[in-house]
């Protein structure tokens, strides 16, 4: 029986504050009880991903998680801004060099949608039916 299966391994700014920076192998990556990005390390841990610590990996590693394996990050704490005030939060920092551009897996880029306009109602119809 896998142990993990009932543990909550996930860092927190807390386990930070307490353990001071840690180094960290990234294994892989799985999609959080939150519907975010997560990494998951070496010794079971994840760790669940703001925006800024995900484009820290893309711009260092690239868009595919997949290339992200056997890279190894420091966490770390600092401070980020969420809906406007400031935040303690658990910063990503690349160890591992950065992948050269032309070794990074190519994905398709997002289609973004243009927002659709609602469409426009009926003019008024003064007229009565006979």
């Amino acid at each position: 029986m896998n142990a993990l299966e009932y543990v909550d391994m996930c860092w927190r700014v807390d386990d930070i504050k307490l353990s001071g920076p840690k180094e960290m192998e990234i294994v892989g990556t799985i999609k959080s009880q939150y519907d975010k990005l997560a990494l998951q390390f070496a010794d079971g841990s994840s760790l669940a991903l703001n925006a800024n610590n995900a484009k820290t990996l893309v711009r260092a590693y690239g868009a595919e998680t997949l290339d992200w394996g056997g890279k190894l990050v420091k966490l770390s704490l600092g401070s980020t801004f969420f809906q406007g005030q400031p935040k303690e939060s658990i910063l990503v920092e690349p160890v591992s060099p950065a992948t050269p551009l032309a070794l990074r897996t190519p994905v398709a880029p997002l289609r973004i949608e243009p927002p659709q306009q609602p469409e426009e109602p009926d003019p008024p119809n003064d007229e009565i039916p006979f």
